[in-house]
């Protein structure tokens, strides 16, 4: 229920996100040079139903889309005569002139020809519009000499002789090569440029920009914007009638949670605990000592696999908001590799074991001789060994406990991650979001040579299952 009700906000807002993108290219319709942008999307993890993860199966849930990135394309469209002197029009794809901010210095590209004459200074430049100065074919900035464009504007022209201009500063130019023109620049993979606005863009940091000797460019002429109205159009209504989809169905999940909760509305009043936060001093030493039992118990099948003593220290448990949970275990964009399994039955809930990296690297270095450096080194066997352990630390717990509170619990199919410590710990909050803002935590320390490595266990039973484990034992 919950998961079509994100399903259809995260469409929502990915839709939202798309017309932005259209809005932005109408905007542009009349701007020269300027080059449509496109929206990318990718799906979120997808899992197989009743199946494990590996399986091949058609029964697939998945949690939405979100808008990976923009690009552009920067092909050549119409061109349209102004007979400007100082308007020049780019005839080759993947092609920019390159322009310099004056007082920072800072270089971007762009494909609006449309230049004028700028003083700068006792100077005059061949500028922008925004009083960018346009650079040369050697990166300087180009003079703006009457002479100078002249023969530069004629250089330009399909009939131009070299011959038929004549100046008392031909000698200083060794022939048409030497002659300072509209630097034309190309890059091996524009799509990496980030656009700075003003329909400029920057190149990030290690690339660098290439001289086309051999493009093309026509005087006298501007390239008109690549927005295509009625493709745009027809784009803004698909994108208005899914964003209405997507409502209709965060719609429909909410009207159907909230005849759910009219239903058990009844049980709910007459459960003692509402909210994690409500237990009292007993019932958390109550958690406690379950939890140290649960704990060793984790401890004692992990030294029987590693064949190594490993001792635990005495588990604290605690409720604590996201924040506190993030900063408890470590900081909130700290990589960790994370094992979670959804339990069932007579006990409902999450079991999620978070490991930290010189956790996963005692580990590791016991089972398949290996350390690493981060978690995103891990291949393909050491992620597998570390969701065997996360599982077998879990199900030694669970099996503790089911044996000490007398609770029959089913465990799904363990999944793991790697990914940073802030986004493992939403799963639990938004699985159980509807019910409490907090979480409970297991904090407790494998000892191994003597070393204290770091982990976090949290179990997250609902809360009509944990006034059923309460009542069991007479403390609710």
């Amino acid at each position: 229920m919950y998961q079509s009700f994100y399903t259809g906000a995260l469409g929502a807002g990915s839709y939202m996100a798309r017309m932005g993108v259209i809005a932005n290219n109408l905007a542009n319709i009349n701007n020269n040079g300027f080059k449509p942008k496109t929206a990318a999307f990718s799906d979120l993890l997808n899992y197989n139903l009743n199946d494990s993860e590996d399986a091949v199966t058609e029964l697939q849930s998945g949690n939405g889309v979100r808008m990976q990135r923009t690009y552009t394309t920067f092909t050549t469209d119409a061109l349209a005569p102004t007979n400007a002197p100082l308007d020049f029009a780019l005839v080759d794809n993947n092609t920019f002139f390159m322009v310099q901010d004056p007082v920072t210095g800072a270089i971007t590209y762009t494909r609006d020809g449309h230049f004028r004459r700028g003083q700068l200074g006792e100077d005059f430049f061949v500028m922008t519009e925004a009083g960018k100065i346009v650079l040369d074919q050697n990166g300087e900035r180009l003079a703006a000499d009457l002479p100078d464009l002249e023969r530069m504007i004629a250089a330009l022209e399909e009939d131009y002789e070299e011959d038929e201009y004549e100046s008392d500063d031909d000698d200083d130019y060794d022939g048409e090569e030497d002659l300072p023109r509209v630097g034309v620049y190309t890059f091996s993979n524009p799509s990496r440029l980030m656009s700075v606005g003003d329909n400029e863009f920057a190149a990030p940091e290690g690339m660098e920009a290439q001289l086309a000797d051999s493009a093309k460019v026509q005087s006298g002429a501007l390239e008109r914007s690549g927005t295509d109205l009625a493709k745009e159009m027809a784009k803004l209504i698909e994108c208005q009638r899914a964003y209405s989809y997507a409502l209709k169905m965060v719609i429909t999940s909410d009207e159907i949670e909230s005849t759910i909760n009219s239903l058990r509305g009844y049980e709910v009043r007459h459960m003692r605990l509402k909210r994690y936060e409500d237990m009292n001093l007993l019932e958390l030493d109550v958690m406690k000592e379950i939890s140290s039992i649960g704990t060793s118990h984790a401890a004692t099948a992990l030294s029987k696999l590693l064949q190594k003593e490993i001792r635990i220290t005495i588990p604290e448990v605690s409720i604590l908001g996201y924040d506190e949970t993030v900063n408890k275990i470590g900081y909130i964009e700290e990589l960790v590799a994370a094992t979670l399994v959804k339990m069932s039955n007579e006990v409902n809930g999450l079991m999620l074991f978070i490991f930290k990296l010189d956790l996963a690297n005692a580990v590791l270095e016991k089972l398949i001789g290996q350390k690493y450096e981060t978690f995103m080194d891990l291949d393909e066997l050491a992620f597998s060994a570390l969701e065997e352990i996360g599982n077998i630390i879990i199900c030694s717990y669970v099996n503790a406990f089911t044996q000490l509170v007398g609770v029959e619990i089913d465990l799904s199919v363990p999944s793991s991650t790697v990914n940073m410590l802030g986004g493992v710990l939403t799963v639990p909050m938004a699985e159980y979001g509807y019910e409490t803002d907090k979480l409970m935590y297991i904090n407790a320390e494998f000892i191994m040579d003597g070393v204290k490595l770091s982990d976090g266990l949290l179990m997250l039973p609902d809360i009509g299952s944990l006034n059923g484990i309460l009542e069991r034992l007479g403390v609710s």
